[in-house]
């Protein structure tokens, strides 16, 4: 007659500590999979552009959507509503101008496919247009003064290299300033903060 096999101590601790460890990994892993890092509603394992700006809005692959690349600065005849360096709408008549920016990983000056899809949006609607744009460069508050402006102002050189080959405007249609971390735009007390000063503005002036 066969009687019941019972489980000594060590095999039943190592079953226990089998099964907790298997629920242990498929918490961790649906944890992982609900992690979203830069919040803008598509989780990192899919998301492509995961150091979206805070409040822009994003396509299912986590990267901005064309409509947002620069700003809202389209108006709906397809025109930019820019501002100037004196704070004025360009072209005049305008409503609602605004700045189109590029924005930067930590420590990077790499200009993303994002970004540069939103410059080659900018291109196109500028296309034939006389004017001087300025591109202010911007850091978060890490790092040395010194640091900090270099890196601004390497910023604003690889945004200035793609505007001359897409708008094939010359030396002297651009105008780089160098801001370090000076004129923040959010507080850096914050990742989300920090990641909106990490930026390289674009306005236009006019003479």
């Amino acid at each position: 007659m066969r009687t019941k096999t019972h489980l000594t101590a060590p095999w039943a601790q190592l079953l226990a500590i089998l099964v907790l460890g298997a629920a242990c990994l498929f918490h961790s892993g649906m944890a992982l999979a609900a992690q979203d890092t830069d919040a803008d509603g598509v989780p990192d394992f899919k998301d492509a552009c995961p150091g979206s700006p805070r409040g822009v809005q994003v396509a299912a692959n986590g990267c901005a959507k064309t409509s947002s690349l620069i700003g809202g600065a389209i108006e709906s005849k397809g025109t930019l509503c820019l501002l100037t360096t004196q704070q004025r709408a360009y072209p005049e008549g305008c409503t609602n101008p605004k700045v189109p920016k590029i924005y930067f990983d930590f420590d990077s000056a790499y200009v993303s496919l994002t970004a540069k899809a939103q410059l080659s949006e900018l291109a196109d609607t500028l296309a034939g247009a006389k004017l001087k744009l300025v591109l202010r460069g911007h850091t978060d508050v890490v790092g040395s003064r010194e640091y900090n402006w270099r890196l601004s102002q390497e910023r604003a050189e690889n945004v200035a290299a793609i505007l001359r080959r897409d708008l094939g405007l010359a030396y002297s249609d651009l105008e780089l300033v160098p801001l370090g971390a000076s004129e923040p735009e959010a507080s850096n007390a914050s990742v989300g903060g920090r990641q909106l000063n990490r930026r390289v503005e674009i306005l236009v002036d006019i003479e």
